[in-house]
């Protein structure tokens, strides 16, 4: 975020002063993130709005404007703009100083929901550059649009350019993916995906937990491609991937996430977690890695992961976070970490958090 060659990290607290939300930044440096608290953070950023939920969603937004600084999104899932927590997401710009301290009125970037009751917000991400023109871009969901279908959830994309990335609302994203499903609940979880068929442009996964297709509620991810024009928006026919559990229930999509290359073939994978699948345990949960190749990521689902990660617990929901985690050890790999928020290891529901 001010480009002294070490990266940074942004952390949410949606709860903090009464569910206004806040937003801290920590800097990098030689001996790496320095712990504390939030007096001790590069940046805090702060809701104005009672309520609002900011930083439910945080994600690094990749260089939005192309000013060598790299930028932050930031989701406030329960904000209001003319309508009841319609939400909204809101991008900071980073500089030579990082990022400043501030509240909404300071963000770069506005964009609000249109629509009641959308929760706008509730998951955002750095989409890479997924039309080529050397802009990172951004998408955002909102797993409780309605397009046609209620509650069918949808996640927008939005293009980066010179000027940043301009203030708008759902009407003004560059590609609009939905559901097509009552409840499908798509956007809940949404990431950049790397460019999984190595065609030079960047591209996006979502998660719609909620999704039917053959089994109730056994929970969808779908990969769209980047291209010359950008994501190609549209429902679940247009994807260029749709992954699926096979188990009802299963909330399959519930997190997303990039891996990077897990295997070194040149082409970005994906990892799908699924925080109620069953494979011994009930609502155990699971974890899959999807390969790119050439074609992309084919169609599947668990039995056309590449690798299968479960808690063995009863109860553990394991999946319920995923993220790409880069080269831990340095041996050209990419890893990845996955949580599991009711892991008992010694200690009830405690957690716990396991690197691949």
């Amino acid at each position: 975020m001010n480009a002294d060659g070490y990266d940074d990290v942004v952390v949410g607290a949606f709860g903090y002063d009464g569910l206004a939300g806040s937003a801290l930044i920590f800097l990098g440096s030689e001996s790496g993130i320095a712990g504390g608290s939030p007096a001790t953070a590069g940046a805090r950023l702060w809701s104005n709005q009672a309520g609002a939920a900011f930083g439910w969603g945080v994600a690094g937004a990749g260089d939005v404007n192309g000013d060598g600084f790299d930028d932050v999104v930031v989701g406030a899932a329960m904000y209001d703009a003319g309508e009841g927590d319609g939400g909204a997401a809101f991008v900071f710009a980073g500089g030579p100083s990082g990022i400043f301290d501030g509240d909404l009125d300071s963000a770069a970037t506005r964009i609000v929901s249109d629509q009641p009751g959308s929760w706008m917000g509730i998951s955002v991400s750095g989409a890479g550059d997924v039309n080529g023109d050397n802009y990172d871009d951004v998408v955002i969901g909102a797993y409780q649009y309605s397009a046609g279908e209620p509650a069918e959830g949808a996640a927008f994309v939005y293009l980066g350019n010179a000027a940043g990335i301009a203030d708008g609302k759902p009407t003004t994203a560059s590609a609009r993916i939905e559901s097509d499903q009552a409840s499908g609940l798509l956007g809940w979880s949404v990431s950049g995906a790397g460019d999984v068929n190595a065609d030079g442009y960047d591209d996006v996964i979502v998660g719609a937990r909620n999704y039917s297709a053959g089994e109730p509620s056994e929970g969808a991810a779908f990969v769209y491609l980047g291209g010359s024009p950008g994501i190609v928006g549209g429902n679940p026919a247009a994807a260029a991937s749709q992954l699926e559990s096979n188990q009802a229930g299963a909330q399959f999509g519930f997190a997303v996430s990039d891996v990077g290359d897990a295997n070194g073939d040149g082409y970005d994978d994906v990892v799908v977690g699924s925080r109620y699948y069953e494979s011994g345990e009930p609502s155990e949960g699971a974890a899959f890695l999807f390969l790119g190749g050439t074609s992309g990521i084919v169609d599947g689902g668990p039995e056309t992961a590449v690798s299968r990660y479960e808690s063995n617990q009863a109860n553990a929901e394991f999946g319920r976070a995923v993220s790409g985690a880069g080269d831990l050890n340095g041996d050209g790999y990419d890893d990845l970490i996955v949580g599991a928020p009711f892991y008992d290891a010694g200690e009830s529901n405690e957690g716990a958090a396991f690197v691949f």
